[in-house]
């Protein structure tokens, strides 16, 4: 999965292209967890309308979700964004949005099928426009 990170000042867009794989999902992960910034952003919006095919199981989302519900105690009221479209994808989003409430992670996950939406949802409340 091609991707590409954008830092901003509160937060971190995560663009999805072609392939997503369990691989590159934890690749990503560990380039967010990595960076210091990672410990102060306020939202994360991950954008897969540009993925062509999602290659991962309905199970394999256990695992970067069991990483972020570690991540949790330490990365407070985060607002995650997922943004998807393909049929496939939107049922992991689902999953990944539920695993992490049912383990009460403190983390705001909301699932939406525009970038539009969910950016404006990432920003409420932070006292940031959209560019």
């Amino acid at each position: 999965m091609p991707y590409h990170l954008n830092w901003t000042h509160q937060g971190l867009e995560l663009n999805a292209y072609k392939t997503v794989t369990l691989k590159d999902v934890i690749d990503a992960q560990g380039k967010f967890y990595g960076d210091e910034r990672s410990e102060t952003v306020k939202y994360v919006i991950w954008n897969s309308l540009g993925a062509e095919k999602i290659d991962m199981s309905d199970t394999e989302y256990v695992l970067p979700a069991g990483n972020d519900v570690g991540a949790s105690y330490s990365v407070k009221n985060l607002r995650v964004a997922l943004v998807a479209k393909d049929p496939v994808m939107s049922q992991l989003c689902v999953q990944y949005q539920a695993l992490l409430l049912r383990h009460n992670s403190g983390w705001f996950v909301e699932v939406f099928e525009s970038i539009e939406a969910a950016t404006q949802w990432a920003y409420s409340g932070l006292n940031l426009r959209q560019a």
